[in-house]
């Protein structure tokens, strides 16, 4: 497998300007690339680009497509982790800061990208355990935390 730079902050004009970080993944929905992104300056929370070249990258919207609160478990920031398409819908599995300075791990779901619901029952795990991470073994999924150290999920 190799690896390649698809492009870097600097290349990217409003994200620069604007403070956004790009996030680590990419994924192409109806020939447009979409990149998610976050803000340290707004108490950390996402929005979405998209481009039909990888260069150019155009903001969605000013708003963010998913905002920190009203719940205690995001109340402070949030910031996501990584999203995942299975059927028709996205899940963007992402982790909050808590009112008492302990970390979530939640999910929120979309049909479009843009609207996000979150899931009623988050946090999707117990105690301080964040920075969700869902992979795909052996036809089952496995739900990985990484902080403050990595821990291992299985589904019910």
């Amino acid at each position: 497998m190799k690896w390649f730079l698809l492009f870097h902050i600097n290349q990217i004009p409003f994200l620069k300007e604007q403070g956004l970080i790009p996030g680590i993944d990419r994924f192409v929905k109806e020939g447009l690339s979409y990149l998610r992104m976050a803000s340290l300056s707004c108490g950390i929370q996402v929005w979405l680009a998209r481009s039909d070249d990888h260069r150019t990258w155009i903001n969605i919207q000013d708003e963010p497509v998913l905002n920190k609160g009203p719940e205690k478990y995001d109340f402070r920031m949030l910031a996501a982790n990584q999203v995942v398409k299975y059927k028709d819908r996205y899940y963007m599995y992402y982790h909050g800061l808590h009112q008492v300075e302990t970390w979530t791990s939640d999910v929120a779901m979309s049909k479009d990208l843009i609207h996000w619901v979150k899931y009623p029952m988050n946090p999707i795990v117990q105690g301080d355990h964040s920075s969700p991470i869902l992979v795909l073994t052996s036809g089952k999924y496995r739900l990985y935390t990484m902080h403050p150290s990595i821990c291992l999920y299985f589904s019910k």
